[in-house]
C-alpha cells in the first residue's frame, strides 16, 4: 500500500480550481464497473457529488444502473430534471480513498463539457482557497 499525503496544495487555473478524479460507477448486483476519470471544477455552490453531462448515463446503463430521475433546484430557485446514481470516488489528484473509495452522488444534466465537484464530494475534505495568491489547498 502506497502512502498518501495528507494535504494537496495546487495553484489556480483559469481563475478557478481544479482537481484531477477517479472513480467508478458500480453495479451492486453484478459487481461490474464503469471508470470515471476526469478534470473537476470545485464548485462549493453545488451541494451534489459530481455534476457531468448527460451522455454519461450511457456508461451507467451500459452496466446495467439505471440512474433515476429528480430534480435540482437551481441558484435562481428553478427546479430541472436530472439523473443521479452512486459512484466511487477513489482517487482526488494525488490522494487515494481506501477501495471502494468514497460514495457520492453523480448528477447528470445538460451538454456542457466541463464537470463540477461539489460539497457531496467534499465532505471527505477541508478546503482552504487563497484567491490573492490563485492558489487552494486540499486537506484530508
Amino acid at each position: 500500500m502506497t502512502t498518501n499525503p495528507v494535504a494537496i496544495n495546487k495553484k489556480y487555473k483559469k481563475k478557478r480550481a481544479y482537481v484531477k478524479i477517479k472513480g467508478v460507477i458500480q453495479n451492486p448486483v453484478t459487481a461490474h464497473q464503469t471508470p470515471l476519470d476526469f478534470e473537476c471544477r470545485i464548485d462549493t455552490g453545488f451541494d451534489g457529488g459530481i455534476l457531468v453531462p448527460l451522455w454519461l448515463r450511457s456508461d451507467a446503463q451500459s452496466i446495467k444502473v439505471e440512474p433515476r430521475v429528480t430534480d435540482l433546484t437551481l441558484a435562481d430557485g428553478r427546479k430541472i430534471p436530472v439523473y443521479v446514481c452512486v459512484a466511487y470516488i477513489q482517487s482526488i489528484d494525488t490522494y487515494t480513498f481506501p477501495l471502494p473509495g468514497k460514495p457520492v452522488r453523480l448528477v447528470m444534466c445538460g451538454n456542457r463539457r466541463g464537470k463540477l465537484l461539489g460539497m457531496d464530494a467534499l465532505e471527505y475534505c477541508s478546503i482552504l482557497f487563497d484567491g490573492p495568491k490563485q492558489a487552494f489547498t486540499i486537506s484530508f
